[in-house]
């Protein structure tokens, strides 16, 4: 089964007799097959409770999705009481998702302009993978961030920008720098 674009599609699935639930959850998987982790970020409705008879199946990015599926018979308190987990594998086989045009992921790593104490560069600010179109990409200057009590991070550069996204993913490195928040105990007192 191929999707193309964004196309939302429901998989059907047969409910338990036994009032038991299935709980679905996606998987997105590597072209090679070799490895499996969450869906997070690349669908909508990434897991859920089985509804209606279908699991719904809508993309937000192309990949690779595998289907696993939970049957759980509960008690009146809601506890699980027994649980099977099925590789949907061999009902669905691994769905194959492309766009009209291809996408690729973009990274960014963020470091410090020199090095500073563990508590604040436990605070460096990670900036959020995203997918882009083939061709010059230049990111967005992201905003300073200001870390209550400590100071504030300021952006300085990308390391390259912009950069050419032929077919493969690319990353930047973003520099930032650190001004720790001065005491008002540090303000002299005026007379």
């Amino acid at each position: 089964m191929v999707q193309v674009g964004n196309t939302t599609t429901e998989i059907p699935v047969v409910e338990p007799t036994d009032g038991g639930i299935i709980k679905y959850k996606w998987h997105r998987v590597t072209v090679d097959q070799t490895d499996m982790d969450s869906a997070e970020g690349y669908m909508q409705d990434v897991e859920g409770i089985v509804t209606n008879g279908a699991i719904p199946f809508k993309p937000s990015h192309p990949g690779y999705f595998y289907l696993i599926l939970t049957h759980q018979l509960l008690d009146e308190e809601g506890n699980v009481l027994a649980e099977t987990v099925r590789n949907a594998g061999k009902d669905y086989g691994i769905i194959r998702v492309e766009t009209e045009t291809p996408v690729y992921q973009v990274t960014f790593t963020s470091v410090a302009d020199k090095v500073y104490t563990e508590d604040i560069m436990d605070t460096l600010p990670q900036i959020t993978p995203l997918f882009a179109q083939a061709g010059n990409y230049s990111p967005v200057t992201p905003d300073n961030v200001e870390v209550p009590g400590l100071g504030t991070w300021t952006f300085v550069s990308w390391d390259e920008a912009p950069k050419l996204i032929t077919n493969a993913p690319i990353a930047f490195t973003a520099t930032w720098t650190f001004e720790e928040a001065t005491s008002e105990d540090d303000t002299p007192e005026s007379f």
